[in-house]
């Protein structure tokens, strides 16, 4: 294994543990940026964020019509 590779393997590893509590905050202290954590979007691109975005909502609607809950 290369110097390059090391370095590599050590940055992403801080990179996950910084998610990790990003995520731990968001989960246990409200969700403030956002309805997913901190990780999805860092992870995903805008444009799959918004297709899930669309199929998540769909799918509350979905369930609100069903059991027919007021908001």
């Amino acid at each position: 294994m290369n110097f390059k590779k090391i370095i590599r393997a050590i940055r992403n590893y801080f990179i996950r543990m910084i998610m990790v509590a990003d995520d731990d905050y968001w989960y246990n202290h409200g969700q403030p940026g956002g309805m997913y954590p901190p990780s999805f979007y860092a992870t995903h691109t805008e444009e799959e964020i918004r297709e899930i975005y669309q199929r998540d909502m769909e799918e509350l609607r979905r369930i609100v019509k069903k059991y027919n809950i007021d908001i």
